[in-house]
């Protein structure tokens, strides 16, 4: 007995640590408006320089801009690409707990963004990490709310 509940824990464990460390909330099914598809750490585990990333899928209108706030950390920088892998040409700058992303031309409906957060200063102790993300449709000058990324990095086992 003790050892089927052994057996029964251990799968428990490995089960639990492969399940994905991020999860994206916004609007699901909403095709008319950006929303959070996805999001990871590298590595997924504690560490003092870790990397965050988030897909941001551009839906209804092209957006101009991005807004983060950033959870209780520091940063090296941010990066955008496309799903593809190829580099979106934007300005970033990270003031205060929030990261800004103006995007050299407007990003069309239909384009999967990943946010690259680099070199992440973070706690040595597993945690969850929230992104709050909003975006400016083109011609528009109030901020819609994307959606929420939030990290977890899981114990080093």
């Amino acid at each position: 007995m003790k050892k089927l509940i052994s057996i029964s824990a251990a799968f428990a464990l490995i089960l639990t640590s492969s399940i994905s460390a991020a999860e994206a909330t916004g609007i699901p099914g909403d095709s008319q408006s950006p929303h959070i598809v996805g999001g990871r750490s590298y590595p997924d585990y504690p560490t003092w320089r870790a990397f965050h990333d988030f897909d941001v899928h551009v839906e209804g209108e092209a957006i101009s801009e991005l807004s983060i706030q950033l959870p209780s950390l520091r940063i090296k920088g941010i990066e955008v690409s496309s799903q593809s892998g190829e580099k979106i040409e934007a300005i970033t700058s990270v003031k205060g707990g929030k990261a800004t992303v103006v995007f050299s031309k407007p990003v069309v409906a239909g384009t999967v963004l990943t946010i690259s957060v680099l070199e992440v200063e973070a706690s040595i102790y597993p945690r969850t990490y929230i992104y709050r993300v909003y975006a400016k449709k083109v011609g528009q000058s109030s901020d819609i709310k994307v959606g929420t990324a939030n990290i977890q990095t899981l114990p080093r086992w």
